[in-house]
């Protein structure tokens, strides 16, 4: 039984703790969203019992922002909170991936920013196609309808439709190009308290996230990467991991290693190493500790962090003026006016990007093209850097979203992506599912990302 099977079984035989929960926040995330009946625009589905099913297309890893971007576009909807569900359909960059629905690349603490104008427009779009749908079948204007608490309701009569009565007459009309937003001394769910929708999922292990996938025929692999930064892959030998039970291919990842300048403005740097693939995380692991490896640490190996803090401060020292080596060098000209300057110094550690999920990917690569399932920041950098390194053709490759166990920026870039597909296609096209050990992201994470 794995912990996840513990949770869920304790929780639900337990007696003590027995939560409802909407199924589709727990069931395995699915396809693409599909043009049905009950399609009302980008971002929701309504069925026929009147669900209402928000479409999350950001990345959640623990921050809430599901659950604040269903209220904000429920707010427009008029929809009863409790008939909210939230679903992660797959990446779709033609369909999100523009100004009109924000991308699905998470970062920079700016999504409800980012999506505030969206959103509501999108919610405010699919209660006015309800609207539109309720007054052609009362044979009345749609200025003689509203939306309230998940019903179109008719002023003069009072005559009353809920959501899923109306859906199929609705996702047959055009999606009107103005429609009216709220007054925000009327709002109902934006700005009020309100408990996480993930939260029964999560705490009965029933949310599924990118370490729980599995595949049919699905391995394992681990990377034994280089201890420092920069450093190489001199020799290996994989006689003592290939008689570990399990172990099924042991081989280099210089091919793909190296900084990668190609994504925008998103550089990251993939140590070289040596990946481990088995037929288990715990056979591919022992094969990893099993690994004789020569190492070329650079001169980097042979630098202290006293070393590295004095680089810092030579590189960190200030120009001519106050504004010093970052923002405009001329911002302030004239130091004749300015009475009085103010320095200060700060110093401290690298900091590592620790999440409580380990870094993972799975990936299988095909002569159909690639599919990733994970957890990721920006789905659009997976899919250009899949394309330029294996030059696997944009549209042949999906990838299955999937919330995270933190992510703090280190999910927005594409390597682990990168290192699975790499590995998937040297095993023979293998699914593998790759995982950084927590070990590994202690050794080889600090420097990871940048060249300096």
């Amino acid at each position: 039984m794995t912990r996840k099977d513990f949770i869920k079984f304790s929780a639900l035989l337990g007696g003590g703790l027995i939560l409802t929960f909407h199924a589709t926040a727990m069931k395995e995330m699915t396809g693409n969203i599909v043009e049905d009946d009950n399609t009302l625009g980008d971002f929701v589905k309504i069925m026929p019992d009147g669900e209402v099913c928000f479409q999350f297309v950001k990345h959640e890893m623990g921050q809430g922002i599901s659950t604040a971007m269903a209220q904000i576009f429920s707010e427009e909807l008029c929809a009863d909170w409790e008939k909210v569900k939230i679903e992660f359909p797959r990446a779709d960059l033609q369909r999100y991936q523009n100004d009109k629905n924000g991308g699905h690349d998470t970062g920079g603490s700016c999504t409800i920013i980012y999506q505030w104008d969206v959103l509501r427009k999108a919610g405010a779009t699919a209660k006015q196609m309800l609207i539109e749908a309720a007054a052609k079948q009362w044979n009345t204007s749609p200025t003689n309808c509203y939306a309230e608490n998940h019903r179109i309701i008719d002023k003069t009569t009072s005559k009353k439709l809920d959501f899923g009565e109306l859906v199929k007459r609705a996702a047959q009309l055009p999606e009107p190009s103005i429609v009216p937003l709220k007054d925000p001394n009327n709002f109902q769910l934006i700005g009020k308290p309100k408990t996480a929708k993930l939260i029964p999922s999560m705490v009965t292990g029933e949310l599924k996230y990118g370490l729980d996938v599995k595949i049919p025929g699905m391995h394992y692999a681990v990377i034994a990467r280089c201890p420092v930064f920069k450093g190489k892959l001199m020799s290996f030998d994989p006689s003592q991991a290939l008689k570990v039970q399990g172990v099924k291919k042991v081989f280099s990842t210089q091919p793909i290693s190296g900084l990668q300048t190609h994504a925008p403005y998103m550089p990251y740097d993939i140590r070289e190493g040596v990946a481990v693939v088995a037929d288990s995380f715990w056979a591919a692991r022992k094969g990893q500790e099993a690994l004789r490896i020569e190492w070329d640490e650079g001169i980097n190996g042979k630098l202290s962090s006293e070393d590295f803090e004095k680089l810092v401060e030579q590189r960190a020292r200030h120009k001519t003026d106050p504004t010093g080596y970052m923002g405009d060098e001329n911002a302030v000209s004239d130091l004749a006016h300015v009475r009085k300057t103010l320095r200060a110094s700060y110093v401290f550690p690298h900091q590592l990007h620790s999440c409580m999920e380990p870094i993972n990917c799975t990936a299988h690569v095909s002569n159909n093209g690639c599919e990733v399932w994970l957890g990721t920041q920006a789905p659009h950098l997976i899919v250009s850097e899949l394309n330029r390194v294996f030059k696997i053709p944009e549209d042949k490759i999906t990838i299955h979203l999937y919330p995270s166990g933190g992510g703090f920026g280190r999910r927005y870039y594409p390597d682990m992506a990168v290192e699975a597909a790499f590995i998937s296609k040297e095993s023979g096209n293998l699914p593998v599912k790759m995982i950084w050990t927590r070990e590994d992201d202690h050794r080889a994470n600090l420097g990871h990302l940048f060249q300096h």
